[in-house]
């Protein structure tokens, strides 16, 4: 059955800011489609364009999959490559592109904030997986007093590490504050006197010689080739982390937009992304998680705690 995305409850107020000149002739290279290129009386919207990250295969591979399977729903869908996230959630918020896949709503929910960009939530789509490395040790609870632990040091990725290590019993955070906006200045208890390293999400698998402990997506990991056995742990599945279809919020409502969610909500995307090892490694479908109660396992066997 497929599963339409949730109607848009979570979007920001919106204004759009400027697209760098490179973003500009990148798109307009693409050639006409979807965006800004429409005017009003031009019909419904048949085709999309949707944009996808340089360098990720796996952000790359799920765009093209999307645009295999957007004629059995009536359409034409194009990916768009562009240069990082920032980019593309620009392209989105200026009409250029009509949705792009590759954040959560928390990383989305700072882009708003920052940017006022207004964008929008469309619909839970994959998990990327969280993981924890160590080249120095095989098991969370070998880790030594005064510990260096590399986690991310952008604020939702960063409350996302933290989060995980309090739930598994490595620190606490203060009463009161908002889960999804945990930083190390939060910590209250911490009973191993962790030290902490911010980096950048794709720097992290370079800190593992010289921290005990890195805390990350397995996205960036894999591709840095880090061996599965240096993995320590598996973070639970947050739903807060769940990777969103994102659109402008001015189509939340836009009727000619449901062929397009209902494309990237065909129930064929998460087959694949459990059933083959390219994706699986790194993602799992929204149903695999809510099949196994958004926990994942730890390497050691132990159940790391879910949120919530």
């Amino acid at each position: 059955m497929t599963t339409r995305p949730r109607s848009v409850t979570r979007a920001r107020a919106v204004a759009a800011g400027g697209l760098t000149a490179t973003l500009l002739l990148l798109l307009t290279a693409c050639g006409a489609g979807g965006g800004n290129d429409r005017t009003e009386g031009d019909g419904p919207q048949t085709t999309f364009k949707i944009g996808y990250t340089a360098g990720s295969i796996l952000d790359e591979k799920l765009a093209k999959e999307v645009a295999k399977l957007a004629p059995d729903h009536g359409i034409t869908v194009e990916p768009v490559q562009i240069e990082d996230s920032k980019l593309k959630n620009l392209a989105v918020s200026q009409g250029d592109i009509d949705a792009n896949h590759s954040q959560h709503q928390e990383w989305m929910r700072v882009q708003n904030e920052d940017g006022n960009l207004g964008l929008y939530a469309a619909g839970d789509w994959y998990v990327l997986k969280f993981s924890g490395y160590s080249e120095k040790y095989g098991k969370l609870e070998d880790l030594p007093k005064g510990a260096k632990v590399a986690i991310p040091d952008d604020p939702s990725n960063q409350a996302q590490a933290l989060q995980t290590l309090q739930d598994l019993g490595q620190l606490t955070v203060k009463d009161g504050v908002d889960p999804s906006r945990v930083t190390i200045r939060d910590v209250k208890d911490n009973p191993k006197s962790f030290e902490f390293t911010e980096a950048a999400l794709a720097q992290l698998p370079r800190t593992l010689p010289d921290v005990d402990l890195a805390l990350g997506w397995r996205s960036n990991f894999d591709l840095a080739d880090v061996p599965d056995d240096k993995i320590v742990f598996n973070a639970p599945a947050y739903e807060l982390y769940w990777i969103e279809v994102v659109i402008n919020e001015k189509n939340k409502d836009n009727p000619d937009f449901a062929p397009l969610l209902d494309t990237y909500h065909d129930p064929r995307i998460g087959q694949l992304i459990d059933s083959d090892p390219f994706f699986s490694r790194v993602a799992q479908s929204i149903e695999s998680a809510r099949a196994t109660d958004r926990g994942q396992t730890n390497v050691d066997g132990a159940a790391a705690k879910p949120a919530g």
